[in-house]
């Protein structure tokens, strides 16, 4: 029985598709319960379309990767917003793309010399079994929204596989309908997907058209349909460009196409670093803008090297130039004249590393069997090395899989390997203030504006943390400040509104709100507190108009139709507000605005109580609805009343409104002194008001202190 016989036994293969398999899934075994973080909120938790998995073009309409996208809408659909379902496509995907990695390199292999395609199984083994561990892909796989990139990626390998194996079958048509088909697919999950048919045509010349007249001659056809999926990408492109005009792709202020080319050089040394020695991940680098060539001239000579290198192989070495091909094609819709805001991203190197780990064990391999030890010692080295390096590594993975366990771990993560990252004290401070640890909060967007005064991020957070605590003034000076940097910045317009509405300039948030709309016209928050400030700045006109209109693209969804119920509440048109509200609940009970909004129009006061309850349920330190039951409380039972205005007191401190409530509940209750401290608190807020010092006295002197 001969070495390649052995090498090629069914067994054999199976046992390295198995041991593939289990190795990804080892290594993510611990990612099944990580939540939404970061974009996965905006793309997923809070993006409405994906609710409707049919037809298809609902969940397509708001991404230009809408391929990609839908399949959030499938995930939806199947289990909600269960985290581990989701997990378990994206593993899913990655585990499938170590598979066509090993597929697409036995095939390869196969054309090579004999010293080569006698072990193609067990070296394509050793290529996938590292790259399925690999920590730096934890980016693609464990961080839910980051799919776009591995999904791409099983479509650029599905299309390279499927081309590699029409040429070993009889079915050369079909499989290569097969290739033109994933092409076509990958092309609307990411721009990087652009560069699969030159890097097809790369692979054809290098490892089995004989010349370019035999390649062209043979396989004409399959190019042009090739090509005619960039039809699809451009359509991808052209029917949803939000990202393209929101400054983080292609026109981003503060970077031109020779500073994002020459920070590039430093992103690339970076990458490849991290190939290698994966011991500083970072998931938000803030990676520094290189404005001189001279800052960054090391770098620039390596990379030109290792390109000079690629181009020489072309001509000497055709086959070993296809790698090097790979690595800087795929890496260059993301790396080298397009700006993009930010600079480095992990997940980027998804594709790369396959091509770097199967240069470094081929290169391994080739330098081990020119020692003169043979074939069959060669590949047991690279077999021994491989295990060792994959168990490493996925121990690696492991482990920085555990950074993922919430918002705050990643935050401190990354606050450990770039301090200077203004985005990071940003992010801590928001997920602080969102916990009411508010001086925490204010610490860490001190901390921001230490490091960058004008950043207009960090200014208008901040500026949202103090709206909160009532320092309004302050407030509105980090809001020009921000704007002043950023006109654009939609949190600075957002905030600004939110100033306007707490400073009873209901037209002005208006016009802040409707900017904000127009900036994200498929937030459904910025649309509510647009229609809330028209209510309350009494343009009843423009609120029912708007929100009308909002109702009739969206039917479905249930913010809409209880935002056209408070307008309706707001013109006194009870009766028909109550059926909306009632659309609304049956669409997504979890909605507390439409419990809260019904209880108060509700005529059956049981009905009504029951919703509150159910509001307060849903958010039980709202002030809004704890208030709201208090009131009705107030009448029948004052004492739970108080219990109610106080968890709104919490939140609103200063408000003489509920401080007068909780006195008078008091006064029901037949403890009219324990309304004291109340009435002490509203005088000091308004020492003008005569008739709130009155009654203090009166108070005081019925119940004179023992």
């Amino acid at each position: 029985m001969t070495q390649n016989s052995v090498a090629s036994k069914p067994l054999v293969l199976l046992l390295c598709v198995a041991t593939i398999v289990l190795a990804g899934i080892a290594a993510y075994s611990n990612t099944m319960s990580v939540p939404f973080l970061f974009d996965d909120i905006g793309r997923i938790v809070d993006e409405t379309a994906i609710r409707t998995a049919w037809p298809p073009t609902v969940a397509m309409q708001n991404s230009n990767r809408p391929f990609a996208h839908y399949t959030f809408a499938l995930n939806y659909a199947c289990h909600g917003y269960d985290v581990w379902g989701y997990h378990a496509v994206n593993l899913g995907i990655h585990v499938f793309n170590a598979l066509f990695l090993f597929g697409l390199a036995r095939l390869t292999l196969r054309r090579c010399a004999p010293k080569y395609s006698e072990y193609a199984d067990l070296i394509a083994f050793s290529i996938s079994i590292v790259w399925v561990v690999h920590p730096l892909n934890t980016q693609a796989v464990t961080y839910i929204v980051q799919r776009l990139e591995s999904l791409m990626g099983l479509a650029y390998l599905a299309t390279l596989y499927f081309f590699a194996k029409s040429q070993d079958s009889r079915r050369t048509w079909a499989w290569q309908l097969c290739s033109v088909g994933t092409c076509a697919f990958g092309m609307g999950c990411k721009e990087v997907m652009v560069t699969a048919p030159l890097i097809v045509l790369w692979y054809d010349r290098a490892f089995i058209a004989n010349s370019w007249r035999d390649l062209i001659d043979s396989r004409k056809y399959y190019y042009v349909m090739l090509a005619c999926t960039w039809g699809v990408l451009a359509w991808s492109m052209l029917h949803y460009q939000s990202d393209y005009a929101s400054g983080t792709l292609w026109k981003v202020e503060g970077l031109s196409s020779w500073t994002y080319l020459l920070s590039q050089s430093t992103v690339i040394v970076h990458y490849l670093s991290l190939a290698f020695w994966p011991a500083a991940q970072c998931v938000y680098p803030a990676w520094p803008v290189s404005h001189s060539i001279m800052e960054v001239l090391p770098q620039i000579a390596f990379i030109a090297g290792l390109i000079l290198v690629t181009i020489w192989a072309m001509r000497y070495r055709p086959r070993w130039s296809f790698l090097g091909g790979c690595f800087f094609l795929v890496l260059a819709p993301t790396s080298s004249i397009i700006p993009i805001k930010d600079l480095a991203f992990e997940h980027r190197m998804y594709l790369p590393l396959a091509a770097l780990i199967s240069l470094t064990f081929l290169g391994f391999y080739e330098a081990v069997y020119r020692l003169g030890v043979g074939t069959l010692l060669a590949w047991r080295l690279e077999l021994a090395t491989a295990l060792l390096a994959a168990t490493a590594l996925g121990t690696t993975t492991f482990e920085r899989n555990k950074v993922y366990v919430s918002e705050v771990s990643v935050w401190k993560d990354t606050l450990i390997k770039a301090p200077r990252n203004v985005s990071v004290w940003v992010g801590l401070g928001g997920i602080l203030a969102k916990e009411k640890k508010y001086e925490e909060a204010r610490g860490h967007f001190v901390q921001a504006l230490e490091v960058s005064p004008s950043d207009s991020n960090a200014n208008a957070s901040y500026a949202g943390l103090l709206i909160e605590l009532g320092e309004y003034e302050l407030a509105g000076k980090h809001l020009s400040t921000a704007l002043q940097t950023n006109a654009g910045n939609l949190d600075a317009i957002t905030n600004m509104g939110h100033l306007q509405s707490r400073l009873g300039n209901f037209n002005a948030a208006s016009k802040c709100f409707e900017a904000a709309v127009q900036n994200a016209p498929n937030d459904e928050e910025l649309q509510s507190c647009l229609i809330a400030s028209l209510i309350r700045g009494g343009n009843l006109s423009d609120a029912e108009r708007f929100s009308h209109a909002n109702l009739e693209s969206r039917p479905d969804s249930a913010k809409a139709n209880v935002d056209y119920a408070s307008v309706l509440v707001a013109m006194a048109e009870n009766a028909k507000a109550i059926k909306y509200c009632e659309k609304a609940i049956a669409l997504d009970d979890s909605l507390s605005t439409a419990h809260a909004t019904l209880s108060t129009i509700e005529p059956d006061a049981a009905k009504a109580m029951r919703h509150i309850t159910r509001a307060i349920e849903l958010e039980p330190l709202s002030s809004d609805y704890n208030r709201t039951m208090g009131d009705m409380l107030l009448q029948s039972n004052p004492k739970d009343a108080i219990d109610k205005f106080e968890i709104a007191l919490k939140a609103e401190p200063n408000s003489v409104e509920l401080l007068l409530k909780i006195g008078a509940a008091w006064d029901a209750v037949g403890q009219p002194e324990k309304g004291i401290p109340y009435l002490e608190r509203v005088t000091k807020l308004m020492p003008d008001w005569v008739e709130a010092r009155q009654s203090l006295d009166m108070l005081r002197r019925a119940n004179p202190k023992p």
